[in-house]
C-alpha cells in the first residue's frame, strides 16, 4: 500500500528512512484555475523527479509510483468562473499564459455564451448545454474538475494546497516534506485586461445544482476532510536517535532536528539498543524507524567484528613473514634469541 511510503518529515531520521528506503518520486495533479500553477514551480524548484498530471485523467500506475502526492484545491463553483473567464477569447487572446481559443467545440460554447450569466441560464444551444453541465463535453478547464482527474484512481494519503490558504499550506507543505522556501516559490496571479465576471447568489445556486458541480464538491469535501497536510506536524518519540546534527539548541528546547534545504540527509550508524528498552508501539512510524534503526546498529556490529578478525590476520601473517626471513639467514635458536618465534 502507498500509504506505508509515507512519515513524518519533521525529523532528519524520519527523512532518512524514507528518502533512503523509498525513490522521491512526487506526482502532482493539478486541477485547472486551483493555484496550479504556482505549486508546480514550488514542487518543480525544490524536487527534481516531480511527475505532473494534466489536462489529462490521473492514472493509477502513476499514484502507485509515487511517494508523494499533490493537489491544487478550490471550491468548484469559483474554480469553474475562473476557467469561463480564463479561456473566454476577450482575455485568453491577451494573456500569454493562455494559447489562443482554436478548438471549434470551446468557439462554439463561447459564442453560444458570450456571458456567464448567458451560460448560467442555458437558453440558448441547448444540446450543447446540456452536455457541458453534466460533464459529457469538455470545455477547457471549466470541465476538467476534480472528478474528470480522480475518477480513475484509488488513493488515501495526499496533500491539498488549497488556493484560499495558499500562503499558510505551502508553509505547511515544506515543514511536512522537509525543505525551505527558495527563489523559485511564489504565487502566479491572474491579471485580467478584459472583463472577469462573477455571478450572484441566486445563480450560485443554479451552478450547485448541476451534476458537473455536485461531483466536483462531493470530491472538495473529502479531499477537504482526508487531506494530510498539517501545520501542527509533530515527530513520534524515537529511541533511536543520534545526537542533533545542529548543537545550536536551547537548553530547555523540545530537541526537534532543523529544516534542511535537501531532503535527503545521511543517517550515521546507531548503535543496538537492548530488546528490553525497545518499546512497542501501534505507530507505523515508529516501527519503521525501529526496524532500520536496529538493523543499522546489527549493521555497526558486523562491520567491528570484521574489522577485529581482519586486523588479527594481518597481524598473524605478518609475524609469519618475519619469521620466515629470519630463519632463511639464521638459525632456529638465533632467530628465537631474536624474539621471533612461532606462536
Amino acid at each position: 500500500m502507498i500509504k506505508e511510503r509515507y512519515t513524518y518529515f519533521c525529523c532528519a531520521v524520519n527523512k532518512s528512512v524514507f528518502f533512503t528506503n523509498y525513490k522521491q518520486m512526487v506526482l502532482f495533479i493539478h486541477i485547472g484555475k486551483a493555484a496550479g500553477s504556482s505549486i508546480k514551480i514550488e514542487l518543480r524548484t525544490n524536487f527534481h523527479n516531480l511527475k505532473e498530471v494534466h489536462m489529462t485523467p490521473a492514472i493509477q500506475k502513476n499514484v502507485n509510483e509515487a511517494d508523494v502526492i499533490v493537489i491544487s484545491g478550490r471550491d468548484p463553483i469559483d474554480r469553474l468562473i475562473s476557467a469561463y473567464n480564463w479561456r473566454h477569447p476577450r482575455n485568453c487572446n491577451k494573456n500569454n499564459m493562455c494559447n489562443d481559443v482554436t478548438d471549434p467545440i470551446e468557439k462554439q460554447f463561447y459564442q453560444c455564451f458570450p456571458t456567464l450569466s448567458d451560460f448560467i441560464k442555458g437558453k440558448t444551444c441547448l444540446n450543447l448545454f446540456e452536455k457541458v453541465v453534466k460533464g459529457l463535453t469538455i470545455i477547457g478547464h471549466i470541465s476538467r474538475g476534480y472528478e474528470y482527474y480522480l475518477k480513475n484512481i484509488t488513493f488515501s494519503h495526499f496533500f491539498m494546497i488549497d488556493t484560499y490558504s495558499y500562503e499558510t499550506d505551502i508553509n505547511c507543505l515544506r515543514k511536512s516534506l522537509g525543505y525551505n522556501a527558495s527563489s523559485g516559490s511564489l504565487h502566479i496571479r491572474t491579471k485580467y485586461e478584459g472583463v472577469y465576471e462573477t455571478i450572484n447568489k441566486l445563480e450560485r445556486q443554479v451552478v450547485a445544482s448541476w451534476p458537473l458541480v455536485q461531483k466536483d464538491e462531493g470530491w472538495y469535501s473529502w479531499l477537504k476532510s482526508n487531506n494530510k497536510l498539517k501545520c501542527d506536524v509533530t515527530c513520534p518519540p524515537n529511541l533511536f536517535a543520534p545526537p542533533p546534527l545542529q548543537p545550536n539548541f536551547p537548553p530547555n528546547s523540545p530537541n526537534i532536528a532543523p529544516i534542511y534545504p535537501h531532503p535527503i540527509i545521511p543517517l550515521p550508524p546507531t548503535p543496538l539498543i537492548p530488546p528490553n528498552f525497545i518499546q512497542k508501539s501501534s505507530d507505523p512510524n515508529i516501527s519503521i524507524i525501529s526496524t532500520c534503526s536496529t538493523l543499522s546498529g546489527i549493521h555497526f556490529l558486523l562491520g567491528f567484528a570484521l574489522s577485529f578478525v581482519l586486523t588479527k590476520f594481518c597481524s598473524r601473517k605478518k609475524k609469519f613473514e618475519k619469521l620466515s626471513n629470519c630463519e632463511n639467514d639464521y638459525s632456529k635458536e638465533k632467530c628465537e634469541e631474536l624474539g621471533i618465534e612461532r606462536d
